[in-house]
Order: structure tokens, then C-alpha cells, then sequence
């Protein structure tokens, strides 16, 4: 797993959708990068864009990748926890049982 190393971050929770590169583009220029931190989930098809090239950024994670101990610790971690147009009952699962 890419190394966190920032201990203050935003844990931003978000499907493959035809804006996700832009929406992280926009926020890593205009956020502080290191305090934001991006979890991709969902139907690989419906990613327009180039998903390898997203996924080389530094605070980007594919859920596929990511092993459950090191999403646990991401969420424990976080200071704060954003579900973008979640709907995906497992993960929202996941995150109310951390949240407790």
C-alpha cells in the first residue's frame, strides 16, 4: 500500500463516475494533497478515463488494491470521512461499524 504520511486527513470514499478525475484534480489543487486521501470502488466500466493514470497519484487507493487491515486503519485514522454518492451498502456497512 502507498504510504499515508499524514497523520490529519480526509478519507474521501468515491465510485468510478465519469467526473472522478476531475473531482480529485480539482480538489489536490486546491486542497492540501496530503490531507486528502481517495478510496475508488465500484464498476470499473462505468470509469471514463484513464484509471492507471489516476491510481499513480500519491493519495488515490482502488479498493480492489487495498487490503482490509489497511482500509480499517485508513478509517480509524481519518479525521474525517466522505461518502460521495454512496451506494454501496457494504462499504457503507463498513464504515458505520468503524464510526461506533
Amino acid at each position: 500500500m502507498k504510504e499515508i504520511n499524514n497523520s490529519h486527513f480526509v478519507l474521501h470514499f468515491f465510485q468510478y463516475q465519469k467526473f472522478t478525475e476531475d473531482y480529485i484534480k480539482f480538489i489536490n489543487k486546491n486542497f492540501d494533497e496530503s490531507e486528502q486521501v481517495f478510496i475508488l470502488f465500484g464498476d470499473i466500466n462505468e470509469y471514463v478515463g484513464d484509471l492507471h493514470k489516476i491510481s499513480m497519484l500519491k493519495n488515490v487507493f482502488l479498493i480492489s488494491e487495498i487490503k482490509a487491515k489497511d482500509l480499517l486503519q485508513l478509517l480509524r485514522k481519518s479525521n474525517k470521512v466522505v461518502q460521495h454518492g454512496l451506494f454501496n451498502y457494504k462499504i457503507h456497512l463498513l464504515i458505520s461499524l468503524i464510526a461506533r
